[in-house]
């Protein structure tokens, strides 16, 4: 288990020891079994949530119906944030990828935290600007860059991610990571992405296996960008 949620990502290891042990504090403990839903887009804001093991996938749906992934949220990254703040329903489907912990802070108790400790809000802000930028940088993609491109940056984002180092510079993404998985990344058919996958390893750019994909070359991707 995660001994600190907040530690993991760089942006936010700016944030002060004590909204961090003010969270873990609060944080009711809750598993999940693959594929389990933690909820639906349009459900009612219930409480801020922190990985401590696994990943949650963050799925949007588009104009034809069709779901696609906005990013996987890996352990040390809270989430659930944006309907607590503005009363909303959930913008979005988070569903478990794997066997994951989840420490969940209720609604209630995230608010009476803020009230009480009004200086924890910038931190906040810090996450919900760096939500924001991340669904720019999504949309821009979408409208300016072609399908290969798209799905090159989107594998050097996961080896950034979730990778983890081997021998000779390689780089293999920690996640079980079908075809139809990345292609539900980059909002095209799997058979497109196959395609454009097996032109990668030809390249000698990637190896794929079942569910797996290893970066051979982070250069080779870039010279896509």
């Amino acid at each position: 288990m995660t001994d600190n949620l907040l530690v993991h990502k760089e942006f936010l290891r700016t944030l002060p020891e004590e909204l961090t042990t003010e969270l873990e504090t609060r944080a009711v403990s809750k598993r999940f079994a693959d594929g389990d839903v933690i909820f639906r887009r349009g459900d009612a804001g219930h409480g801020l949530f922190g990985v401590r093991s696994g990943r949650v996938q963050v799925l949007g749906m588009g104009a034809d119906g069709r779901e696609f992934v906005l990013t996987v949220l890996a352990p040390g990254e809270w989430f659930g944030e944006l309907s607590l703040f503005d009363g909303l329903p959930r913008t979005h489907d988070n569903v478990a990828m794997g066997e994951t912990e989840l420490g969940h802070v209720p609604q209630r108790d995230f608010h009476a935290l803020l009230r009480d400790r009004p200086e924890f809000w910038p931190p906040f802000a810090e996450l919900m600007s760096h939500r924001i930028r991340m669904l720019f940088g999504l949309l821009e993609d979408a409208v300016l860059l072609d399908l290969p491109t798209r799905l090159a940056k989107r594998i050097l984002e996961l080896a950034g991610d979730h990778g983890e180092a081997q021998a000779e510079g390689e780089i293999a993404i920690d996640l079980h990571l079908p075809q139809e998985g990345l292609a539900a990344m980059v909002g095209a058919t799997r058979e497109a992405v196959g395609r454009h996958l097996k032109r990668f390893e030809r390249e000698g750019w990637i190896e794929l296996a079942y569910g797996r994909l290893v970066v051979r070359s982070r250069e080779g991707l870039a010279s896509l960008l």
